[in-house]
């Protein structure tokens, strides 16, 4: 028995390394630092959320119902404003949601007619605490439903049909996309970009992760098996050898996001039947156009290049990694931290509005060059075309500082002798 311990004891120093147990805490505090962050937009999602109300009406019945809402919702009342300045007015105050009550609202209500309002969502991004703003509109109608229906009942008007009792007020969305409008649900716009978009943070995240720890662990290989002190001895500019290795890993990587972009759409095929496409009501088609939430070739051209961008910065980065590591297990403990750059943004633009955030984690967002490929779809869609060349611009320089390091790096002599050993590797050779 006691030799089984031996053996156990040799397996786990060996298990127990910085190399291994680096990746284990980073995402734990990733994973603490992201549900942190969410747990305070949920509560901000849970406080008062601000309503316009455009009042066309004016009478007993909407001053009422309109003071019933404030008392769930934070209700900023408008008679003078026109549907297009209220929508001015919603996008300068960061308000989401406008509530017209029709002229004719209260001899509708007593006349025993289902009444019609209209609702429009202000649409700014389509994460995933978007899909929230519909729970809002939700609740806001149904708060109006239930003060209608409690004034029919206690008023006991006659000859009402108990389906208009139950429910008096039928809801006509409109959702605002930058300067168009277009009649449809929010939830069903949130559903289309969803599953136009799904694909492109989970492949570019596998890519990048994938491709950055193969050109790491191919260096650090080279260097442990001394081919790369060999290879450097060719009569050939290491630039072209630096070009070479990162060109060649980029190839792999789209060849890699092709195989897994197929398998993911054909997954995503069978899950919805006969294809995402086939989901779409020509209803919903015609006020996709009247958005203008088309994607045509120049816009596939600035997506495109932004995901090339963004895995080429991420295998530039692993190129300096393989230099730095000793060996193959040191490559992939030094690929860690670049695997938190990657999640967080991957993690946050997915659930969130970057825009919405503190201007300090905003900025802290838009410095790592990945976040601008997760964020380029939803914005070619918005047309935030300045957001994109932008972050196309950041993802270029960043490129180009990391390649000028890897080329130095390579030119060096000190490229044979720079490591960054572990402490425990370190005391057994100076033991």
């Amino acid at each position: 028995m006691r030799k089984f311990y031996v053996l156990l004891k040799k397996e786990l120093l060996e298990l127990i390394t910085v190399q291994n147990i680096l990746p284990l805490v980073i995402v734990v505090v990733m994973f603490s630092f992201i549900g942190t962050f969410i747990e305070k937009e949920m509560i901000k999602t849970k406080e008062k959320q601000p309503v316009i109300v455009l009042d066309a009406d004016n009478t007993n019945s909407s001053h009422s119902t309109i003071e019933f809402l404030n008392s769930t919702f934070k209700v900023t009342k408008e008679n003078d404003l026109d549907v297009d300045n209220a929508i001015k007015k919603a996008k300068t105050e960061k308000i989401n949601f406008i509530i017209e009550i029709p002229n004719g609202y209260e001899n509708s209500i007593f006349s025993g007619s289902q009444t019609e309002i209209k609702t429009y969502t202000i649409m700014k991004s389509f994460n995933a605490l978007a899909s929230g703003n519909s729970a809002t509109l939700k609740a806001i109608i149904e708060t109006i439903n239930e003060y209608v229906s409690n004034s029919l009942i206690t008023n006991k008007i006659q000859d009402v049909d108990p389906q208009i009792i139950k429910h008096p007020i039928k809801n006509s969305d409109v959702v605002v996309v930058g300067n168009k409008q277009a009649e449809v649900s929010p939830d069903a716009i949130i559903n289309f970009i969803a599953m136009q978009t799904t694909l492109i943070p989970i492949i570019l995240f596998i890519v990048i992760i994938l491709a950055a720890t193969m050109i790491a662990t191919a260096i650090a290989t080279e260097k442990e098996d001394k081919t790369l002190e060999t290879l450097l001895t060719v009569p050939v500019d290491r630039k072209y050898i630096v070009l070479a290795k990162m060109c060649g890993a980029g190839i792999m990587a789209f060849l890699s996001a092709g195989i897994y972009m197929l398998g993911f759409r054909n997954y995503l095929n069978g899950v919805v039947g006969e294809g995402m496409s086939s989901t779409m009501t020509p209803a919903l088609k015609d006020a996709v156009i009247q958005l203008g939430l088309t994607i045509g070739a120049y816009e596939y051209f600035l997506l495109g290049l932004s995901l090339f961008l963004g895995i080429m910065v991420a295998l530039a980065i692993a190129m300096i990694v393989g230099v730095f590591a000793e060996d193959v297990k040191g490559a992939q403990g030094l690929i860690s931290p670049l695997m938190f750059l990657v999640m967080i943004p991957y993690m946050l633009t997915m659930l969130v509005d970057v825009n919405s955030v503190s201007s300090g984690l905003k900025w802290l967002i838009y410095a790592i060059p990945f976040s601008h490929s997760f964020l380029v779809a939803p914005n070619l869609f918005l047309r935030n075309y300045s957001l994109v060349y932008g972050g196309i611009l950041y993802q270029a320089i960043i490129f180009v500082i990391f390649v000028f390091i890897a080329a130095k790096i390579f030119s060096s002599e000190k490229l044979f002798t720079i490591r960054l050993r572990f402490g425990r590797k370190n005391k057994t050779k100076n033991g």
